[in-house]
């Protein structure tokens, strides 16, 4: 059987099946593209019999009242981001990959979800929930929150750091209040003074972080000018290399990567969810209705993120998921160096909101 890179959501398979380099018929979505052929090409199946080793038949009936109990191939369409097919087109595949000798029964559970103090002792957040979380640290214990637990957070981050090496272009907007124009210094640029920061997604009043993006646009549209602002854009440069994290890899992180080993596909399965919802609220849009406390969650995150790392990638609430542009958060405004020389001033002429029926 054939299977092309739009059959899948997994990111270290898409570049496997790309590296194997071979053009063919998709039979699944019938077009030309880079496949990977069950017949003649190696290399999933062992990756596929790790992945299906957390599964286990349900042989004595313990668990048949259980809401986990499921259709392997249903849990594998949408518990794991690792297909862009239907269930019925992943059997296929997968029936073909393991030459109609599946590991594993049509019908499974995953034990360990079964178990609640398991769960608990796996979670990020024990028995709690993200909206759990969010809750409790804005209104009831922000300094000495005792839901999250950062030793499992940063184990999942290790599938998210990448290098971004030394000299790659940043821009930061800021609205030029002052009309200082010609008189703008550097640290004009940079981090502001401890006593004017406020919060924001990332920073509690007070702290600063520098707040830059890959695209020049995109640093104006996330500071919101109204009409008639007049808009400072500086360009920044990275000293030197940088080792964050990869926010927008946290709800896809890729199954099959080395070293992927069963107990951590669990650990997984029961934090997917809460890595979600971090996702989520990583990119949701603050409008008008926000306030400081909204930015609590993600601060906290931001935090935690600091004590391993030098910053964070993150996706932008002006941009589809699939935009390839993204916002950096640099927690040491000495690791860049911004050309001063080269400011540009944009005065605000239209402002262009696109409403949608809710």
């Amino acid at each position: 059987m054939k299977v092309c890179v739009k059959c899948f959501k997994d990111t270290d398979i898409i570049e496997r099946i790309k590296r194997i380099n071979h053009k063919d018929v998709c039979d699944i979505h019938n077009e030309i593209d880079y496949i990977f052929d069950t017949n003649s090409d190696i290399g999933l199946k062992d990756d596929f019999e790790n992945l299906l080793s957390v599964y286990e038949e349900d042989v004595d009936e313990k668990y048949k009242n259980s809401v986990h109990l499921t259709n392997t191939f249903s849990s594998l369409e949408k518990d794991w981001n690792i297909f862009a097919i239907n269930a019925e087109e992943i059997q296929k595949f997968l029936t073909a990959l393991f030459n109609n000798n599946f590991p594993v029964a049509s019908i499974t559970i995953i034990p360990q979800l079964e178990s609640k103090s398991e769960r608990c002792n796996r979670s990020i957040l024990g028995n709690h929930s993200w909206k759990d979380f969010c809750k409790d640290i804005k209104y009831h214990n922000r300094f000495y929150n005792n839901y999250f637990r950062p030793d499992i957070f940063l184990k999942f981050l290790e599938w998210t750091k990448i290098i971004i090496k030394a000299g790659t272009i940043f821009y930061r907007s800021r609205i030029d209040h002052e009309n200082k124009r010609k008189n703008y210094q550097s640290g004009d640029m940079k981090i502001p003074p401890k006593n004017l920061v406020s919060a924001g997604r990332l920073n509690s009043t007070g702290i600063g972080v520098l707040y830059l993006s890959s695209n020049k646009s995109l640093t104006i549209d996330e500071i919101r000018p109204a009409v008639g602002d007049v808009v400072v854009t500086g360009k920044f440069t990275l000293k030197k290399d940088l080792e964050i994290v990869d926010l927008t890899k946290l709800d896809n992180i890729s199954v099959f990567g080395s070293s992927m080993d069963p107990e951590f596909l669990i650990d997984y399965q029961i934090n997917r969810d809460i890595l979600n919802s971090i996702c989520e609220d990583m990119r949701k849009p603050s409008g008008s209705q926000y306030n400081s406390l909204d930015y609590l969650p993600t601060q906290y995150i931001s935090d935690v993120i600091k004590s391993q790392y030098s910053g964070i990638k993150y996706g932008s609430a002006m941009t589809s998921k699939e935009n390839q542009d993204y916002n950096l958060v640099v927690f040491d405004d000495k690791d860049v160096e911004v050309d001063i020389s080269h400011l540009s001033f944009n005065k605000i002429s239209s402002v262009n909101y696109n409403p949608i029926k809710i």
